[in-house]
């Protein structure tokens, strides 16, 4: 198996927690030295939406701002940072079309325990215009390892968030709404690609939230 970032020869070495759990935590699919370009997040991280850093009481600049507009925080959970090496894979992955990168990350998203606490899994959704342009929607695509539902449409189409400024995107109005009903009473995971600024997670769980205000509702990104 060659390694789908750099070409190399993959070697598979099974260590004792294969062994023991048969199952293999890392990125699948790339090769040991691409795996650790990757950063994971550090221990110092912000509590509500696992920024790198170390802040007072552990709660980021951009969570007391959301705190102030949503009255609460996201419960939110991601696993990388994004560095240079994971910006150049999302260009390739995203922006030049490459889905087989999705595989990157697969079997690591669809084999770890995280996601099993959670009865109902769903993903931000594309435009109309913008799944046609791509021809595939890079979330969905990326966790599709999982069992997802599809609850949420693009209402109003804000444009694509990789185009806006940091400010256009804390200021881009709601543009989802909720296709189908849900039952409140079951534990609910929204999941994207990049948190950036928390805008597209806020307005997708607010619309849960709008219409079941007791929903459970935590959050999921690859990469903050």
């Amino acid at each position: 198996m060659k390694c789908l970032l750099c070409n190399t020869k993959v070697l598979e070495e099974p260590d004792l927690y294969k062994l023991l759990f048969r199952r293999d935590v890392k990125p699948h699919n790339i090769c040991g030295f691409c795996q650790t370009r990757f950063h994971f997040i550090s221990k110092e991280h912000c509590k509500y939406c696992f920024q790198n850093g170390d802040f007072n009481e552990n709660i980021c600049f951009d969570c007391r701002n959301w705190e102030i507009q949503f009255d609460d925080f996201l419960q939110h959970t991601a696993w990388y940072t994004y560095n240079q090496y994971m910006h150049d894979f999302f260009r390739s992955y995203k922006r030049h079309g490459d889905v087989e990168l999705a595989k990157v990350f697969s079997y690591q998203i669809g084999e770890n325990d995280f996601f099993k606490q959670f009865d109902l899994i769903t993903y931000i959704p594309m435009s109309k215009a913008h799944q046609k342009e791509r021809q595939f929607n890079p979330v969905k695509e990326l966790f599709k390892e999982l069992p997802l539902e599809n609850i949420f449409e693009v209402a109003r189409d804000t444009g694509a968030q990789a185009m806006k400024n940091r400010q256009e995107r804390l200021n881009a109005p709601q543009k989802f709404k909720l296709i189908k009903e849900i039952d409140s009473s079951k534990k609910i995971l929204i999941v994207d690609d990049i948190y950036t600024t928390g805008r597209t997670l806020n307005h997708a769980r607010q619309c849960i939230l709008d219409k079941y205000p007791k929903a459970e509702i935590e959050t999921f990104s690859l990469v903050r």
